[in-house]
């Protein structure tokens, strides 16, 4: 997603994934964007130290589609 206005100044840093799990604690990081699968990595909850968490949401092809599965 490309940002368009940054009406606060905020330093934005786009970073791999990878990389989120080593930065958590750096000071200087006040808020990070991270995927369920990086945060497990460091032991925290999205449920629990999480301040968002994205709706399910899945798209597949309709032959993907296992029409026994609700």
């Amino acid at each position: 997603m490309d940002i368009t206005d940054n009406p606060h100044n905020l330093k934005i840093m786009e970073l791999e994934g990878a990389q989120l799990p080593r930065v958590l604690d750096d000071p200087k990081v006040d808020v990070a964007i991270i995927s369920t699968t990086y945060l497990q990595q460091t032991g925290l909850s999205p449920v629990r130290d999480g301040i968002f968490i994205e709706d399910k949401k899945l798209a597949l092809r309709e032959h993907h589609r296992d029409p026994g599965r609700q």
